[in-house]
């Protein structure tokens, strides 16, 4: 049985539908588990097991657990308080091991073990748990930037026409969530016995004024980077709603491109192809959070794979994906060794 967490939320519920639609595994070989299964009442429906659970209920999450061979934990999104994050993930190792898992799936961070990001520490002290645990594997899935990241403060700046960052030229190789969501799910489904990490990212690498640029374009109006001490970002990310640890950890990533480092792509890279995120145009359209109102398509961020030309789209989803573009997955194995430093 594969078991997923956190499975009402935006990731989980990409990795379920990539599970039951482009894996096709059973619905009966699926649990998933939340702290909502009222708002999975369409996957009980289909046969998803659906289950309760929290993720600061130790006992509760080995009930919920019970049966799965092969589990993903979703990082939560509770950054309210620095280290609780890490508790909760701690919670669900133990609870895994404790309800017999044999293996764990857990979606980290790009170079959690160097980031400056302020939840990196978190995530690596995840990872040493999991390492640590004793399941029979693990993978590790060290995820890239959101696409959808970039699109908090696009609203504001393209009402004044200009982006203020303290990115300098420091780059990142932008990734979709559905992207990483379907690498979960299959990383979920593969049946692979490994003990490893991967890094996954975008296959190209975009500094803060091409991406301006690409905007511009997109919505045909002007878009200025104007550069800016990190200090002077902070009203870019407050205006966007975003509670205090998230935005601290906004301001620590742009100091990390202003001190010349970069979320790009590794050099030694598998190839595997992915399709952009059909969220990410929804996003765009302005159904959510700081983009109301606003439109903005990407099509031009990516161009068709030409690999994929000769393929006829099998739905109309894969046919608003292939006109948006093929997104290039870049997937990076790093060897599974000892736990790591949090510095």
């Amino acid at each position: 049985m594969l078991l997923v967490t956190g499975a009402s939320g935006q990731f989980g519920q990409a990795t379920l539908t990539h599970l039951l639609t482009t894996l096709k595994v059973p619905a009966n070989q699926i649990i998933a588990v939340t702290r909502s299964p009222a708002k999975l009442a369409d996957l009980a429906a289909k046969g998803v097991t659906v289950r309760a659970g929290d993720f600061d209920n130790e006992a509760g999450l080995v009930t919920a657990f019970k049966g799965a061979t092969r589990l993903l934990i979703i990082s939560t999104d509770d950054l309210t308080q620095p280290g609780k994050r890490q508790a909760q993930h701690e919670t669900a190792v133990r609870a895994a091991k404790a309800a017999g898992v044999e293996h764990v799936v857990y979606t980290s961070l790009q170079k959690a073990d160097t980031s400056t990001v302020s939840f990196a520490p978190e995530h690596v002290g995840t990872e040493n748990a999991v390492k640590a645990a004793g399941f029979k594997g693990y993978t590790l899935l060290r995820n890239g930037w959101y696409f959808e990241n970039q699109l908090y403060g696009l609203p504001h700046a393209l009402k004044s026409g200009t982006h203020y960052s303290a990115a300098g030229n420091g780059k990142i190789a932008h990734i979709a969530r559905d992207d990483l969501a379907r690498a979960a799910a299959a990383a979920l489904a593969s049946g692979k016995a490994e003990k490893a990490v991967y890094t996954l990212t975008g296959a190209a690498e975009y500094t803060i004024d091409e991406v301006a640029a690409l905007v511009s374009k997109a919505v045909a109006k002007p878009l200025a980077v104007v550069q800016v001490p990190v200090a002077g970002t902070r009203s870019g990310p407050d205006g966007c709603g975003l509670p205090g640890s998230p935005r601290q950890g906004f301001r620590l990533l742009r100091r990390q491109h202003q001190q010349g480092r970069t979320l790009g792509r590794d050099r030694r890279l598998q190839g595997a192809d992915r399709c952009c995120a059909p969220q990410l145009r929804r996003l765009a359209e302005g159904e959510r959070g700081c983009l109301h109102g606003v439109r903005v398509s990407f099509r031009t961020l990516r161009k068709p794979n030409n690999r994929h030309s000769g393929r006829a789209p099998r739905s109309s989803e894969a046919r608003c994906r292939a006109r948006a573009g093929i997104q290039l997955l870049s997937v990076t194995q790093e060897e599974a060794g000892p736990p790591l430093s949090r510095g």
